[in-house]
């Protein structure tokens, strides 16, 4: 079963997915930060740089993932059209390690253009 989030901001659908709610050590979190373009205008997206999502994963607000963590970026104003109708995805994974701890973890898509849009689900680690 699916673990998704929704946020509509000015004519933009933002939905975060998750595969699942509860993973084990060794799993695999499958994780879908998309934006769509549900107007009738073309919309314009500014980037400070050439990262335009992250994902992370917290436990207590501490973070214990980052994909961004240790890439690189061109530090350059960065621009993204929708058309109407138009969406775009960015996905990415993360291995469950076996030291994780068992818990409630919080799993946040950020789209990085300005302003932000941030998105979260829980999951349940069950290591």
């Amino acid at each position: 079963m699916a673990n998704k989030v929704f946020q509509m901001k000015e004519g933009i659908n933002y939905s975060l997915y998750i595969n699942k709610y509860i993973y084990s050590s060794g799993d695999i979190i499958e994780m879908t930060l998309n934006k769509y373009n549900v107007s009738n205008q073309e919309k314009k997206f500014r980037y400070n740089t050439s990262q335009y999502y992250d994902f992370i994963i917290k436990k207590d607000e501490q973070v214990i993932w980052r994909w961004s963590e240790g890439k690189y970026f061109l530090q350059s104003l960065q621009f993204k059209l929708l058309e109407p109708g138009q969406d775009y995805s960015a996905q990415e994974v993360w291995e469950i390690p076996d030291d994780l701890n068992s818990g409630v973890y919080k799993v946040e898509g950020i789209n990085l253009a300005f302003p932000q849009v941030k998105l979260e689900v829980s999951i349940k680690v069950n290591n």
